[in-house]
């Protein structure tokens, strides 16, 4: 990082910070020892006590009317406690936000609409219980077509929401963006290319399944309250939709997250499973405790991607592009959820991607399907984007015949600090693409794995040499209300508690967030704690989800541990009986003195205790030593470059992953142990889109992937060692500087590992091959060159 670069930052690396180093993470000896609690582990929670368990049915036809429930027979079921429909709670269709003609219950009512979706519930005193009864449920369908290609719902008669009068839920050209011009659009170009892409479905698969518990607590003026804990990435959110669904006064709910299994964006939203909880435990009179199976996960909890893109890129044979379309439809899935929203406001401003294109139009259309609705899912619309893009160069790099990271190269956009406005009409804050690619390319060795190739080619090896090459940009912290809520307090002890509106599931907040208070206060990490998911100790805060936590909820961490430090040196600049401006902080020790005079001084345990005699109040301590930020931020523009090598076998189609670099730029690192933790992740599950991972249905829309044993879950015996190469350009819309790389990994690998496969066979002529790349397809394609 240049000097100019540091310059530039709030948060300053001088001698002895903390800041930029590779800090172990403080919450991995409770995980590798006694390990984490998670919803289905509070099995001593006392106010759990003689929960009863709650078990759904399940619709098992992907679109009919319903005719009848009959439930007498799960009633009569050993343990069962009650059985319940739509009719029976009184439910009533509740529309999507971005088409008030698209609605559903929490419980299917009149008309299911995927195979998984509730249709009734089973109280029983075990689970077991539960899972016998819900089999009896019998319920009488009215079969209708099933739409499960998305194109075929796009133009289809069948309706799966009649008020609504069509599949097609939601369209750009809506927003005033204007439909794709004709073949006059590349009318100037030498060269034009064009392909059909599948982007496909994938399952989020966390380690941890959904899970909620819930029980009503007796109060002192005689009223109940909802105590509900919930495995989600945004405890806030998920109280709100709850308080909803229980028709009561936002005092009257609590929601904790304990700790979470993995989230990856499907746990962003608060299910129908969870949020109907509540309202069950009222009817039952006792608390209930719910946890889906791994098949009712893989069912019912929200996919992710589902675009298939119409991508044309055209220019001259110099290998400049100068237009570029793109058509996207988007499956929803069977509701307008997230995925309605993810093409227009998320892939399509990302349409030009890196590249420097003077003419770009982009069009998407959301459907809806008899499928598990889509949700956001690591990247959420920016990794499509960047997949089409990646896609478009080097189809037109082989059209050519040029080598696809020289085509990339021409048409990058150049270096620039200031923000940059692209034709799609997004505009990025700072960025150095042509470096980030540089530093990939000889991080890999590019010049001699091409020769390599070359090699292998004349030789007629069996297993060919692939190189792909990806270069990205993504928008982190992207979704209002781009920022953050932060807190942090000083105790009588001299410790620190930080509460912190963002929620952790495996990124690191509390060993950063611990970083940045102590950089500010000296108080060690290790007597600092970190409070988040309880809405009674933290009721604001917009959770955890694209990429957004560092920039905005930590930037809200060290500006009111920093706001702080400036309140406590004017109180203890009164007990020591100095100038505000001669008493400094010594961060070595965590205390307060008169500057030239170290031998008194005033700790913060000293701080925390006058905080609450009159003296502190006099200082603007009211509640204690205390204090709290808003931190109110902007999206943030991650880059980099990604290099895939891979070997396939052209006799069966078995590709190998040997080597991936990446090189991503995220801003200012606050620990290089996080960052690359982060990246790693991302990087195993973007190639196991490119290589393994497919949702499937068959024609009637039952799902053939419902478990880990027909889904390609890609494991460590399928990945290579992962190069991390780094490169930090900071970004001037936080005084960290940091930018997000959660799913910056997920974003360049992708097409990066997927370029590879496509690159180890184009000499036999294979110009395309959808993912994912699976063994079958591959071979499929190297025998459809030869024909």
């Amino acid at each position: 990082m240049s000097d100019a670069s540091v310059s530039t930052l709030g948060v300053s690396r001088v001698a002895g910070s903390i800041l930029g180093n590779r800090v172990l993470r403080k919450e991995d000896p409770k995980f590798l020892t006694t390990g984490g609690v998670y919803v289905d582990d509070l099995l001593d929670e006392p106010l759990l006590a003689g929960a009863a368990h709650v078990t759904y049915v399940r619709s098992t036809v992907a679109h009919a009317t319903i005719d009848g429930i009959d439930t007498s027979a799960a009633l009569a079921m050993p343990g069962v406690l009650a059985v319940h429909t739509a009719a029976d709670l009184g439910l009533q269709p509740q529309p999507a936000g971005v088409n008030k003609q698209v609605a559903r219950g929490l419980l299917a009512i009149d008309k299911v609409r995927f195979v998984g979706e509730p249709v009734a519930v089973v109280i029983s005193e075990t689970r077991a219980q539960g899972e016998d009864a819900a089999e009896q449920v019998i319920v009488d369908y009215g079969m209708l077509p099933a739409l499960v290609d998305v194109e075929d719902a796009l133009t289809s008669e069948t309706l799966i929401y009649e008020a609504a009068g069509s599949n097609a839920v939601f369209d750009t050209m809506a927003m005033g963006v204007p439909d794709l011009t004709d073949d006059t659009f590349f009318e100037s170009c030498e060269v034009v290319v064009r392909a059909r892409v599948l982007n496909q479905k994938v399952a989020p698969c966390p380690l941890e399944v959904r899970g909620s518990a819930a029980a009503w607590v007796p109060q002192p003026d005689g009223a109940e309250r909802l105590v509900q804990w919930l495995s989600t990435q945004n405890a806030q959110s998920a109280k709100a939709t709850i308080v909803k669904a229980n028709g009561v006064d936002d005092t009257q709910v609590k929601v904790i997250t304990p700790d979470v299994g993995g989230g990856f964006g499907a746990k962003i939203s608060c299910y129908p499973e969870e949020a109907l909880l509540g309202v069950l435990a009222k009817r039952a009179g006792r608390p209930l405790r719910w946890r889906e199976t791994r098949s009712e996960s893989m069912m019912a909890l929200g996919h992710g991607r589902g675009q298939v893109q119409y991508l044309a890129a055209g220019g001259s044979r110099s290998g400049k592009i100068t237009h570029y379309q793109l058509r996207v439809i988007q499956d929803c899935g069977a509701f307008a959820e997230l995925a309605a929203v993810l093409a227009p406001f998320m892939t399509r401003p990302m349409a030009s991607a890196v590249y420097d294109i003077p003419n770009i139009e982009c069009r998407t259309t959301s459907v809806i399907t008899n499928t598990t609705p889509v949700t956001a899912y690591r990247g959420a619309g920016r990794p499509e984007a960047t997949a089409a893009a990646e896609r478009a160069l080097d189809l037109f790099a082989a059209e050519l015949g040029m080598d696809p990271a020289e085509v990339r190269r021409v048409n990058l956009i150049p270096k620039f600090g200031e923000p940059h406005t692209t034709a799609a009409g997004q505009t990025y804050d700072v960025g150095d693409y042509e470096t980030a690619l540089d530093k990939a390319l000889a991080a890999a060795g590019y010049t001699e794995l091409r020769a390599e190739q070359a090699r292998r080619r004349a030789a007629g090896d069996v297993r060919q040499l692939g190189i792909g090459v990806s270069t990205y940009v993504e928008i982190t912290g992207g979704v209002a209300p781009f920022g953050e809520h932060a807190k942090i307090e000083v105790t009588d002890d001299g410790k620190a508690v930080v509460y912190t509106g963002t929620s952790p599931h495996g990124q690191g907040h509390i060993t950063a967030w611990s970083m940045l208070a102590h950089e500010q206060t000296g108080i060690p990490m290790a007597d600092i704690d970190v409070v988040w998911g309880d809405t009674d100790l933290v009721p604001k805060g917009s959770g955890t989800a694209g990429s957004r936590s560092l920039q905005h909820g930590g930037t809200a961490v060290w500006t009111a541990a920093g706001e702080l430090v400036d309140k406590a040196r004017a109180l203890a600049a009164t007990l020591l009986e100095a100038d505000d401006g001669d008493v400094v902080l010594d961060k070595s020790t965590g205390s307060f003195h008169v500057s030239g005079t170290p031998a008194v001084t005033v700790t913060w345990a000293d701080l925390a205790v006058a905080a609450r005699t009159p003296l502190g109040r006099e200082a603007g301590f009211d509640d204690g030593l205390q204090h709290a930020q808003y931190f109110q931020g902007a999206a943030s523009f991650p880059f980099g470059s990604h290099v895939a090598v891979v070997d396939v076998d052209t006799e069966t189609g078995q590709v190998r992953h040997l080597r991936h670099v990446a090189c991503d730029d995220a801003g200012t690192v606050l620990n290089p142990l996080l960052l690359e933790g982060q990246i790693h992740g991302g990087i195993a599950q973007g190639a196991a889109q490119a290589l393994l991972e497919e949702v499937a249905f068959d024609r009637d829309g039952n799902p053939i992937t419902s478990n880990l044993a027909d889904y390609g879950f890609i494991s460590a015996a399928e990945l290579p060692s992962f190069e991390v190469v780094p490169m930090e350009t900071p970004t001037f819309h936080n005084p960290l500087g940091a930018k997000g790389i959660g799913e910056s990994g997920t974003i360049g690998s992708t097409p990066a590992v997927q370029s590879a496969v496509i690159d180890a066979v184009a000499h036999l002529g294979v110009r395309h091959i959808d993912m994912p790349c699976t063994a079958q397809r591959v071979w499929q394609a190297i025998q459809a060159a030869h024909t």
